[in-house]
């Protein structure tokens, strides 16, 4: 069982092999992306039981949550984790699968992107990708399987994903409304006040979709619309259910192109940077 002194050791090393792997096949993590967290993995319940009382001694549980059916920790180190120009504050700590073997160790990274996961594939196109990960509703991932590694990208961080998840209120409805699953053809990304503060009541949803008009309609039919704006580019509008505001912004290109993503992305950046 591994032990405070050789945790981060062992997370050096892993990072080493990994790296390895991406500049064996020319791949190259851009600047502007930032490695979200460390997945260390369990091999049995009493092990993942164990490795829970190493990890709090090494940062602060954020949540435990089921996922897929099985427990995930996930703690902010209390010493950020440091590989090249890299900061990592977040280690992801899954209980086993029933189905599934692991060794005690680490497995993956996951790393927020600016880019599209269409954009990732296109430039390597030699590539095998996992696609699973596309079917979430919150938080798609793409990833890459790397031997006994693996690197995972994302649009969002870990922390803003918990930050959702915590926030009861707004989490529940927003899966009572089904508004994402709804509208799974125009790739909705949530983003806003509630990923960032687990106090705050307004969340948005960016859209990418070609017949605006379109969707003004379909979003009457199932919501009290109470502010809208719509031209030729852009359809805004807001409505409230619950006292939990939403906010939908609609437009013909893709998410990742969206301007209010970008500049989710460098607030998101900001708050959590603030927060270490």
């Amino acid at each position: 069982m591994i032990d405070q002194k050789t945790f981060f050791s062992e997370a050096q090393e892993f990072l080493a092999l990994l790296f390895s792997d991406l500049e064996l096949k020319r791949i190259k993590l851009d600047y502007r992306w930032t490695i979200d967290h460390l997945c260390y993995r369990s091999s049995t319940e009493k092990d993942y039981h164990e490795l829970k009382l190493l990890f709090s001694s090494l940062g602060s549980l954020l949540i435990e949550s089921v996922v897929n059916g099985r427990l995930i920790s996930t703690y902010k180190l209390h010493q950020p984790l440091f590989y090249k120009s890299w900061k990592i504050s977040l280690l992801e700590l899954p209980a086993p699968k029933k189905d599934r073997v692991f060794k005690n160790g680490f497995e993956h990274i996951e790393v927020v992107v600016d880019v599209s996961f269409e954009a990732l594939k296109n430039e390597y196109p030699q590539l095998a990708f996992k696609e699973s990960g596309l079917k979430k509703t919150i938080n798609k991932e793409l990833e890459l399987p790397l031997g006994d590694r693996a690197i995972k990208f994302h649009h969002l961080s870990l922390e803003s994903v918990i930050n959702l998840e915590k926030n009861k209120r707004v989490f529940e409805l927003l899966n009572k409304i089904g508004i994402l699953e709804t509208f799974k053809d125009f790739d909705p990304f949530v983003l806003g006040p509630a990923l960032l503060d687990p106090e705050q009541v307004e969340i948005s949803i960016l859209l990418n979709v070609r017949n605006l008009a379109e969707l003004e309609k379909e979003l009457e039919k199932q919501f009290l619309i109470e502010e809208r704006l719509r031209d030729e580019v852009q359809f805004n509008c807001q409505f409230e259910i619950e006292n939990v505001i939403f906010k939908i912004f609609a437009e013909p290109k893709a998410i990742t192109d969206q301007e209010r993503f970008k500049f989710f992305q460098k607030q998101e950046r900001i708050v959590h940077l603030l927060s270490d």
